[in-house]
């Protein structure tokens, strides 16, 4: 049992290495997380962020909930006033499925 422990945290060290070189764009934050839930790569596409206006790069939502997630964006966002934005530098990514989440994966 103690042999595994130091094995399992270099999995873990791993792991996060390659998350963070392959990941761009973290999944949602918790209060969207459930339409970011997502079993392949396939289930996943952009989205406009959850803030209200267009400001700022694509989040990953799953494909199922886009018209849920942009329905509940519209109902938050309706007294809202419209923001100006400056052109957003984004990372180029595209849509992926890792640890269940939807998230940006590096071209």
């Amino acid at each position: 049992m103690l042999i595994l422990l130091p094995l399992i945290g270099v999995y873990r060290i791993g792991y996060g290495l390659w998350y963070t070189r392959n990941v761009v764009v973290k999944p949602v934050e918790e209060e969207w997380i459930k339409y970011a839930r997502c079993k392949k790569d396939i289930d996943c596409t952009a989205a406009v962020s959850p803030g209200c206006g267009s400001c700022g790069c694509p989040v990953y939502v799953n494909r199922a909930y886009l018209a849920d997630y942009a329905q509940v964006k519209e109902k938050l966002c309706a007294d809202a006033p419209e923001k100006v934005c400056i052109q957003s530098i984004c990372s180029q990514s595209e849509a992926g499925c890792v640890a269940g989440k939807c998230v940006g994966k590096r071209l």
